[in-house]
């Protein structure tokens, strides 16, 4: 093998070697990096549901929603502010129902025994699709910033402005059968589509 041949190979093994070196050392430094990453505070309360509200979709006749309202156990007694909404899929002869349950918002008042709002309204099915349009964007782009209860009690007045309500009363939300019996019997026989936002 002539010099030049061997200066050919040698330059070709040492960029062979530099190459994988800086994939060690990239692999070393990601590992690292993963290691050091600090988790973000764990977050409680009002923080924590307007980070990650939760929103329940169910189908079906008033006793199939209960039923699986059940299932999901909803917890709704440790929420200060949930909405529901229900609406006939195949009659659009029949209007919406949509209430929103709160509780004042004071310090250690969501213990279950305190005594909730229910107002409860009647609305045509379009405006119905459009507070759940206006919930949605709302809940997406707020990021946990802000209270979503405050929010959602916000969208709610605004968007049924100049409604008036069927019924205003105090709920019970020990159950789900107490906090949704009173809204599904008035839609009896009707196949629903009920969303539920849990918020605060």
């Amino acid at each position: 093998m002539t010099n030049e041949s061997s200066h050919y190979c040698l330059r070709h093994f040492l960029a062979a070697l530099a190459f994988v070196a800086t994939l060690i050392s990239l692999n070393a430094c990601s590992k690292t990096t993963g290691v050091q990453q600090v988790a973000p505070p764990k977050l409680v309360g009002c923080r924590a549901a307007s980070w990650q509200p939760e929103v329940f979709s169910f189908y079906g006749l008033p006793a199939d929603v209960l039923s699986n309202a059940k299932k999901a156990d909803l917890d709704l007694y440790k929420h200060r502010v949930f909405l529901l909404v229900a609406e006939p899929v195949a009659e659009s002869t029949k209007n919406a129902q949509v209430v929103l349950f709160e509780v004042p918002k004071t310090p250690g008042n969501n213990n279950g025994n305190d005594p909730w709002t229910e107002t409860a309204y009647s609305i045509g099915q379009d405006k119905a699709a459009a507070l759940r349009s206006d919930l949605d964007k709302q809940l997406l782009s707020n990021k946990g910033q802000n209270c979503v209860g405050d929010i959602a009690d916000a969208i709610f007045k605004n968007d049924l402005a100049g409604v008036a309500p069927t019924s205003t009363k105090t709920a019970n939300t020990a159950t789900d059968d107490a906090a949704f019996g009173d809204v599904t019997s008035e839609l009896n026989n009707t196949y629903l589509r009920v969303t539920i936002y849990i918020l605060c």
